[in-house]
């Protein structure tokens, strides 16, 4: 288990495109040793057969890009806070077409790191609309990196 977590946020993306969207994302885990440069395609592609669109409760929807571990290094997610929702296809129902407002893009090192990854994120970030609503209108990108480590790092990294 590793002690850091890479942890990249963009704010106001402006893109409407959620293929640009993912591919600049990835890059920014790229670009930081997280993983290898045919990850930015494993996650277009993956989304297109897979899709990750998650409708809350509180109407901040999210997508959840990820692939498979082994194009990982090591462990860390990148995401955008969009200025305009953009459309995904809804995960489970992929005819269902969600209107989504922050899109991550994660990368774990083993399947039980992305479960319990997104058990946390889950649990901890989407199911409070107090804490999506404080990442949605954040000014900082420091700030948001530093909510997101203390709600997902305070006992195990993934």
């Amino acid at each position: 288990m590793q002690d850091t977590l890479t942890i990249k946020v963009k704010l106001g993306v402006k893109k409407n495109n959620k293929d640009k969207v993912l591919k600049e994302l990835t890059q920014l885990l790229v670009d930081s040793g997280n993983v290898k440069p045919s990850y930015v395609k494993a996650i277009i592609a993956r989304e297109k057969e897979y899709p990750t669109g998650l409708r809350l409760d509180g109407g901040i929807n999210v997508a959840l890009a990820h692939a498979d571990i082994n194009y990982v290094h090591k462990s860390g997610f990148a995401l955008a806070i969009l200025k305009k929702p953009i459309d995904f296809n809804e995960m489970g129902n992929p005819g269902g077409v969600v209107p989504v407002h922050i899109i991550f893009v994660m990368a774990a090192i083993n399947p039980q790191s992305i479960m319990g990854f997104l058990e946390k994120l889950t649990e901890k970030v989407f199911m409070n609309k107090k804490i999506m609503q404080q990442i949605y209108t954040a000014k900082e990108e420091a700030g948001v990196k530093d909510l997101l480590e203390k709600l997902l790092l305070d006992t195990n990294s993934i």
